[in-house]
């Protein structure tokens, strides 16, 4: 072998050198040349892929897409996209954008893809199976998206894959064992969506995952006790779904855990959750949790919020409940049942800045250390039992307190003149309903950032005090006392008051003239005072106004011209005063959103002006006892919203209008007038029965008209007994009401309505024809109602209510709840119970509709009342019964719309609402 030849050690063939090195560069050469070719070819593919994209792209009102993604500009150049050193794009980010389509099954050819962020945009419809091919990926985040179907098992190939969030979509079914086959998942989010079964035991094979959260779903059953196994898990989110079981005590194995939200499970906390050294978020709030808080908890020293209210927890607090607290921020104990004494030792949280211990059981005084958390910026102590003590004057430390809230205790002391130390910071201070006593300290008016100040039904006296300086003010609540004097002129200066109730106290003198000064009061207040003179022609001014309430005053001379300034007015209520002259007839069409009016029980004269027919929202008119004359105008009849009219004890004559709402409107609205004729007739059509006929029916009649009390005529069933459809022997329909008596309660609850049906006279209000009782028999015969009841045209599927039936339905029912709780001599609560000072009827205490200390104690109130009426509200709103499957003891329809009002609310109000109109 000669120096020009080597030995190819591969075939054992002798080659000369010079054809080796040409035979390498040709390889080589040939080689760079085909993967050039297939980049180029990959590359182009990646572009045609996303060019395809834009192009399936719906929707695009933002424009977002710059002139870049085009074929005439490299790919990699375009906005949110990434490329690897081989031009290869490997992540695509278009984040809240706003882009409306469908994901394409093409997308799965880009198969360097490592990060796929499409979250924030309105893409629809189901994940394609060809995103499998991603395998690459290491990010897929499509949250706030409305995406839909299962969540697809093909996920689980994706083993690469370290987060993938599909946070806020429609994803319903349940969840796939095969998810749980990326090992190297690091985050996972599927919360906010419609996913319902059980959590797969296989979660146990996620061996490094670290963020789990499931929170608002329809997951159910107990939480798989594999979960406790994955040690290297942080934040784990299961809360607002239906798990079923306890908390196992091995949840004292994840020692890395940072945040748990605890679901709604009905059970107690383990003492092994004091074992979780690195937890910093324990929230818990509204999961039905009982039994008493483990002090082990407290013992956590790298805690910074603790949220366990709107729960069933009791018992008491550890007195030195902050020696192992040095870095809490939140304490929330509101709504449970804790009692005990609040601990002394709370001075030792020296980071605290939010503190709640609202509407428990706690008893004894406030304690002074409290003034130790000069961090404080929110303490709320309402609705507990604490007493009195020097507790106000120890917060002259708290210097960035912006919210004080101890109303409804039976705190029972004087303000103290320290509350003006706090004249840095406080920005609310709610004390309503805390037996406070004395005199308004003048240092109050030192608060100068008080956005609002409410102390309201206590036994306050004297004269409200200097509050010109608290310029921030937006709410003064101060009514239900026995303040005295007058109003003070200096209120005038409060630029920003927007709502100013100061009604139910012993005012006197003269409203100030300076009121017109107040440009952004919305709603005024000042009925069951004193006051007197004139109303200042300078207050109706005041032209953005929505409330007036001046009733129960002594208020004389005639009603300005000037109140036709009131452009956007809603309620006017001047009833009960001394006014006199004529009815403005400057009450015209130009107030076309009043829909309140009362001058009832004044001095009033003249015609009623025919300028009232043109109030077109106008829905309640009460001009009773007055010395007006004349005739009742005609044309009110296109008064097509009014629902109630009361012209009584007048001077009127003439024929009542028979056409438009006074079809509707009951004798005594027109009772005792001079000479008004043709008396109006009941709302229902197929009873022409006149209001207040009291007549006699016996039970032989009674089981005639409802054919023997048969099945065909019932209509309903309640706690004391059924209602029946039943048509008289003259024709007339009506509803009979028969009480069970062999229920306990059943003759207290009829006597009850007898004595309050009698009584009752209101348009919103079923009235009463007859009574029929004897030792084995009680019905109450009441008008009957022929268009049916709400809930049935609730969940019609033929007919649907829109928004304003909806208002109308609502405002009908406040207005009636607000008689029975306001207009009767006695209270009438609708809920049933025992009282002395009260009178209760059996009609609301339905499960899902009762307020919660009625269920768990018994108490009834008019504020239970108001509490069911609530309820009705989001019934209303959501078409969603409070009683329906997926409301159970972990969360009510109270708490699902609470939690939709922070994300989509749209979601869960009624569709048929929008689509009405």
């Amino acid at each position: 072998m000669n120096k020009f030849e080597e030995m190819d050690p591969t075939c054992k063939v002798m080659v000369p050198t010079a054809n080796v090195n040409l035979t390498l560069r040709v390889l080589i050469f040939s080689s760079i040349f085909s993967l050039l070719c297939m980049t180029v070819t990959c590359f182009n593919e990646d572009q045609s892929v996303l060019l395809q994209f834009k192009a399936h792209i719906t929707s695009n009102p933002l424009n977002v897409w710059p002139y870049n993604w085009s074929s005439a500009t490299s790919v990699c150049h375009w906005t949110g996209i990434s490329c690897g050193i081989n031009g290869r794009v490997t992540a695509l980010n278009l984040p809240n954008m706003n882009l409306y389509g469908t994901i394409l099954p093409s997308l799965g050819k880009l198969s360097l893809l490592s990060v796929l962020n499409m979250s924030g945009n309105s893409f629809h419809g189901l994940l394609p199976s060809e995103l499998a091919n991603l395998q690459r990926l290491e990010l897929m985040d499509l949250s706030h998206n409305e995406l839909s179907g299962g969540i697809p098992p093909w996920f689980g190939s994706l083993t690469k894959l370290q987060d993938l969030s599909l946070y806020d979509n429609n994803f319903t079914g349940s969840i796939s064992p095969y998810l749980f086959n990326m090992i190297n998942l690091e985050t996972m989010d599927f919360s906010h969506n419609f996913l319902q079964g059980s959590l797969p035991h296989e979660i146990g094979n996620l061996p490094k995952l670290k963020i789990l959260r499931l929170r608002y779903n329809k997951l159910s059953n107990p939480i798989p006790a594999a979960i406790y196994n994955v040690s290297s898990l942080e934040v784990a989110d299961f809360m607002l779904n239906n798990f079923s079981g306890s908390i196992s005590r091995n949840i004292g194995n994840l020692t890395k855990l940072r945040e748990i939200y605890v679901a709604q499970t009905a059970c107690e906390i383990p003492r092994e959750t004091g074992n979780l050294s690195n937890l910093q978020i324990f929230d818990g709030r509204n999961a039905s949790l009982t039994g008493h808080i483990p002090a082990s908890i407290f013992d956590i020293s790298s805690l910074r919020y603790i949220l366990l209210g709107r729960n069933n927890l009791s018992g008491t607090l550890p007195i030195d409940i902050c020696s192992n607290q040095s870095r809490l921020e939140a304490l929330y104990l509101a709504q449970n049942q804790l009692n005990g004494e609040i601990p002394s030792g709370l001075g030792g949280c020296r980071k605290l800045q939010n503190l709640d211990f609202s509407i428990n059981r706690f008893s004894g005084q406030i304690p002074r250390s409290i003034g130790n958390l000069t961090g404080l910026k929110e303490l709320y102590l309402g609705d507990n039992e604490l007493k009195e003590h020097s507790f106000l004057s120890s917060l002259m430390n708290c210097r960035i307190l912006r919210h004080l809230s101890i109303e409804s205790t039976t705190y029972g002391g004087v303000l103290p003149a320290s509350i003006g130390n706090l004249s840095a910071s406080l920005q609310y201070f709610y004390a309503e309903s805390s037996r406070l006593k004395g005199n308004i300290p003048m240092e109050i008016g030192n608060l100068s950032r008080s956005i609002a100040l409410f102390l309201a039904n206590n036994d306050l006296v004297g004269p409200i005090p200097s509050l010109g300086r608290l310029q921030q003010l937006e709410g003064l609540g101060l009514y239900g006392n026995k303040l005295q004097g007058s109003i003070p002129n200096d209120l005038c200066e409060l630029k920003m008051l927007y709502d100013l109730s100061l009604h139910s106290n012993l005012l006197d003198g003269s409203l100030p003239a300076c009121f017109d000064n107040l440009t952004s009061l919305r709603y005024l207040s000042l009925g069951s005072n004193k006051l007197s003179s004139n109303i200042p022609s300078t207050l109706w001014r005041l032209s953005n106004m929505l409330q007036v309430d001046l009733s129960s005053n002594f208020f004389s001379g005639p009603l300005p011209l000037d109140v036709r300034n009131l452009k956007v007015v809603i309620s006017m209520d001047i009833s009960r005063n001394r006014l006199s002259g004529n009815l403005p007839s400057t009450i015209n069409g130009d107030l076309n959103g009043l829909t309140y009016l009362s001058f009832a029980e004044n001095a009033l004269q003249g015609h009623i002006p025919e300028s009232f027919s043109q109030l077109t929202s106008l829905e309640f008119l009460d001009l009773s006892r007055n010395n007006i004359s004349g005739v009742i105008p005609k044309s009110m009849e296109a008064l097509s919203h009014l629902k109630y009219l009361n012209v009584s004890f007048n001077r009127l004559e003439g024929q009542i209008p028979t056409g438009g709402p006074f079809r509707n409107l009951s004798a005594e609205l027109f009772e005792w007038n001079k000479a008004l004729c043709g008396v109006p007739q009941l709302q229902n059509r197929e009873t022409p029965l006149p209001l207040a006929t009291w007549r006699r029916i016996s039970y032989h009649q009674l089981r005639v008209a409802t054919d023997g009390f048969s099945e065909s005529s019932l209509i309903g069933a309640g706690n004391f007994g059924s209602v029946y459809k039943g048509t008289l022997s003259d024709a007339i329909t009506v509803a009979v009401k028969v009480f069970n008596l062999h229920i306990d309660g059943a003759f207290r609850s009829f006597d009850s309505e007898c004595e309050v049906m009698q009584s009752i006279r209101h348009r919103n209000l079923v009235k009463i024809i007859s009574s029929c009782s004897n030792e084995d028999f009680k019905a109450l015969i009441l008008e009957f109602m022929p268009n049916g009841s709400l809930e049935k045209w609730l969940y019609s599927r033929t007919s649907t209510l829109n928004i304003l039936q909806r208002l109308d339905i609502m405002i009908d029912v406040a207005s009636a709840l607000e008689y029975l709780h306001h207009g009767l001599q006695t209270p009438v609560i609708h809920l049933l119970g025992e009282g002395e000072t009260m009178k209760q009827t059996m009609t609301m205490a339905t499960i899902g509709y009762m307020a919660p200390e009625y269920g768990t104690s018994g108490i009834v109130s008019t504020e239970g009342d108001v509490c069911s009426f609530g309820i009705l509200l989001m019934e209303m709103l959501t078409r969603n019964k409070p009683t329906d499957e997926m409301f159970t003891s972990e969360m009510s329809l109270k708490d699902f719309l609470k939690e939709s009002l922070f994300h989509s609310v749209t979601k869960v109000i009624d569709a048929t609402i929008s689509r009405k109109g």
